[in-house]
C-alpha cells in the first residue's frame, strides 16, 4: 500500500492529498463504515454481501467509464454480478483471479491438470505427491461444491433464506470424493510439507496457492513451473489463451472498424453530393488482399418526393434545416446531459406556478448522479428541501438537485458527467412522492436547469 501511495504521489505531483490507511477486515468492514459513513476510507476491500447495505448508506459510489469496463470486459458475468445493484457496478471483484494452480510440467501434462481424476490420476514415483490440499480455512473446500452445481444463498448469491443447499446426495458425493482424496497417499496436506520444499525436488505434482507466491515457486521450478490461470496473462513469459483470443478479437475488430468506415466515406460522400444538388451513388465495398475498395455501380435518379422534401428543407418554412441549426445554437443547453437518476416524472416545469424544475418519482436512497460535468458550487441542508447540491457547468449553465438524503461531495470538488453526488430521500420537511406518501418507498427528487440566471424546462434537453 505505501508503494502504491509512492507511485501515486509521483504521478500527481500537483496533488497535495494527505493519505492514510487502515487495517481493517472485509469481513467486519460494513461495520466500521456505517459507524459514520462521513469519516470512512475512499477506498477499501469489503465482502460482497455488504453491497447493498454500504451503498444505501451512500458508502460506495457506482463505477463507471474504464473502472466499469474493465469489470464487464475482463471478468465473467457471475463474477461482475457479485457487485452489481440493478446492473450498476460497486466495485471491482479482487480475489476472482488471484489463485491459480501452479504445477511441475516435468510431473504433469496440461491435459493431466484439466480435472482433479487427472491429476490423481497420474502414475508418479511413490515418492511424489500429485497434489497438495489446502481447505483455505473452508472456502477452498466450498469450491468443490461450487463446482457440482451446488449454492449458498441460492443461485444469485443473495438470497439469504435458501440458505445452504449441500446436505443432499451431491452434496454428499462431494464430501465422500474429499475425503478419498485427502486420505490418498498420492495427496499432501498443506499443514504436512512446504510446497516450495515439495517443487524443488520435483516432489509434488499440482498446488492452488496465491500470485504472490509466483516467484517462490518459479525459483524452486526454475523452467518446469507453469500457472494455469487467466493470471498467466499478466506473468511475463506466458501469454496464455487469453492473449491469443484478445488478439483474434482485435484483428475482427479491425476489419469491422475498416467496412464501417467504407461504409461512413460512402454515406458522408452521398451527403455532401445531395447537398450540391447532385444525383448521389451507390458504392459496393468488396475487399481486396488487405484494402478496401469501392466500385460505383447504380446512379439513383431523385423522386418527386425527394424533389418535393428537398424544396421544403431548402426553403423558409419551418422545416427550414438552416433556421433549426441557428435555434440549436442560440438555445446555449448543451445537448450531452444524461438523466440525474431512474424514475418518472411526477410534476412537470411551470414557472408560473413557482415550479423551476421537475420531479423525479425514484425510490429511496437511490444514487443520484451528475447531468455534466462540472465544479459542485453549493452543497447545503435546509429544513424544507433537505440537502441541495448546485453545480456549475460550462457555458453558464447550473444544475440543482433538491431532496438529497446523502450529499457525497463537498463545494469546490470537480464532478463528471454520470458520477454518484448522492442518494435521494426525503429529509426535509416538504411533500413527498405522491406514490409513497409516508412509505419510504417513493423519494421525489427535484432537480432544476438554468441557463444564463432563467430557469428552462429539463425535460427539453433529458429524456428521463
Amino acid at each position: 500500500m505505501d508503494r502504491m501511495i509512492e507511485l501515486f504521489k509521483a504521478e500527481h505531483p500537483e496533488w497535495n492529498i494527505t493519505f492514510t490507511t487502515e487495517i481493517v477486515g472485509e469481513d467486519v468492514l460494513k461495520d466500521e463504515v456505517l459507524k459514520d459513513v462521513s469519516v470512512s476510507g475512499d477506498v477499501f476491500f469489503y465482502a460482497n454481501d455488504q453491497v447493498e447495505e454500504l451503498v444505501n448508506a451512500g458508502a460506495l459510489a457506482r463505477l463507471g467509464g474504464a473502472a466499469e469496463a474493465l469489470v464487464n470486459e475482463t471478468m465473467s458475468e457471475t463474477v461482475a454480478n457479485t457487485i452489481k445493484i440493478e446492473g450498476r457496478t460497486y466495485g471491482i471483484p479482487f480475489t476472482h483471479n488471484t489463485f491459480f494452480m501452479f504445477y511441475d510440467k516435468s510431473l504433469l501434462s496440461e491435459d493431466d491438470i484439466k480435472t482433479m481424476e487427472g491429476i490423481m490420476g497420474k502414475d508418479t514415483p511413490d515418492n511424489v505427491y500429485n497434489f497438495m490440499f489446502d481447505s483455505g480455512g473452508g472456502w477452498k473446500s466450498a469450491a468443490y461444491y461450487y463446482g457440482a452445481g451446488l449454492t449458498i444463498y441460492g443461485e444469485d448469491q443473495v438470497s439469504y433464506d435458501e440458505g445452504c443447499n449441500w446436505n443432499n446426495p451431491t452434496g454428499i458425493a462431494v464430501t465422500n470424493y474429499l475425503i478419498d482424496m485427502i486420505t490418498s497417499p498420492k495427496c499432501v496436506w498443506v499443514d504436512d510439507a512446504k510446497a516450495e520444499e515439495l517443487f524443488a525436488e520435483h516432489r509434488l505434482g499440482a498446488h492452488f496457492d496465491g500470485a504472490w507466491n509466483y516467484n517462490l515457486y518459479k525459483e524452486a521450478l526454475g523452467d518446469d513451473i507453469v500457472a494455469y490461470t487467466p493470471v498467466m496473462d499478466t506473468i511475463p513469459g506466458y501469454p496464455g489463451r487469453q492473449s491469443r483470443e484478445m488478439l483474434i478479437r482485435g484483428i475482427m475488430r479491425l476489419d469491422s472498424l475498416e467496412r464501417e468506415m467504407a461504409n461512413l466515406t460512402v454515406y458522408s460522400d452521398n451527403i455532401a453530393l445531395i447537398m450540391e444538388g447532385k444525383t448521389p451513388v451507390i458504392r459496393n465495398t468488396s475487399r481486396i488482399g488487405d484494402s478496401i475498395e469501392m466500385q460505383d455501380k447504380t446512379l439513383v435518379p431523385p423522386s418527386a418526393a425527394d424533389s418535393i422534401l428537398r424544396a421544403r428543407m431548402e426553403g423558409s418554412g419551418p422545416y427550414n434545416l438552416a433556421a433549426s441549426a441557428s435555434a440549436a445554437r442560440t438555445s446555449g443547453v448543451a445537448n450531452d446531459l444524461i438523466p440525474p437518476a431512474q424514475g418518472l416524472v411526477q410534476t412537470r416545469f411551470s414557472p408560473v406556478n413557482g415550479r423551476y424544475g421537475v420531479e423525479i418519482a425514484t425510490t429511496s436512497n437511490h444514487p443520484v448522479v451528475a447531468v455534466r460535468d462540472g465544479s459542485v458550487i453549493l452543497s447545503i441542508w435546509t429544513p424544507e428541501e433537505g440537502y441541495i447540491m448546485q453545480i456549475q457547468h460550462p457555458d453558464n449553465l447550473v444544475s440543482i438537485y433538491k431532496r438529497l438524503s446523502q450529499p457525497q461531495h463537498t463545494v469546490g470538488e470537480r464532478v463528471r458527467a454520470g458520477e454518484s453526488i448522492g442518494v435521494a430521500g426525503n429529509t426535509g420537511e416538504g411533500e413527498t412522492g405522491v406514490s409513497g406518501a409516508g412509505t419510504g418507498l417513493y423519494s421525489p427528487l427535484v432537480f432544476e436547469l438554468w441557463y444564463n440566471g432563467t430557469p428552462v424546462d429539463p425535460e427539453s434537453y433529458i429524456v428521463f
